[in-house]
């Protein structure tokens, strides 16, 4: 995905949504592996233990991820105030799913706390829980018991940061 984003045949944001919708057959309803997994991958976040790290060079997870500069984009097709730079906000979307799903309302608050001075980028961490309680079915709250959706990620992620 990030190839062809880079020749200019998707947006960032379509390549974060072709690449959800073609994880998840692979997955099944296990959302933690998919969200872990993907949050390793692309969003460089070591989700693995109770509280999320980002992936450095010394985590052997590192052999995993794909670079940083992989989805930087020339033009972003996320809505304007969660990319107002066309920074990597496919890694960092990720990174926020995958420590929401992992660490629950802890990490949301841990990620959320690293981001008080970027206002697009806590924005978008919010944005990420919103999507993780979608792909359980549930509100924000992690509370209850929910039908995955994993099927649907591709669509949430156009219908909700796309411009």
């Amino acid at each position: 995905m990030s190839t062809l984003m880079k020749l200019g045949k998707l947006t960032d944001i379509e390549a974060l949504a072709l690449l959800l919708e073609m994880a998840a057959p692979r997955y099944g309803g296990n959302m933690d592996g998919y969200l872990t997994d993907i949050g390793i991958v692309v969003g460089g976040l070591d989700a693995t233990g109770i509280i999320p790290e980002q992936i450095d060079s010394s985590n052997p997870l590192n052999q995993y991820c794909v670079s940083y500069d992989a989805f930087v984009p020339e033009t972003t097709g996320f809505l304007q105030e969660l990319n107002p730079r066309n920074d990597n906000q496919v890694r960092h979307f990720l990174a926020g799913a995958s420590g929401s799903n992992r660490g629950g309302v802890v990490a949301e608050a841990i990620l959320l706390r690293r981001e008080r001075d970027t206002p697009e980028d806590y924005e978008l961490f919010e944005k990420s829980f919103e999507f993780v309680d979608f792909l359980y079915g549930m509100n924000h709250t992690h509370a209850g018991v929910g039908t995955t959706r994993l099927g649907s990620a591709g669509e949430w992620v156009r219908n909700n940061l796309a411009k």
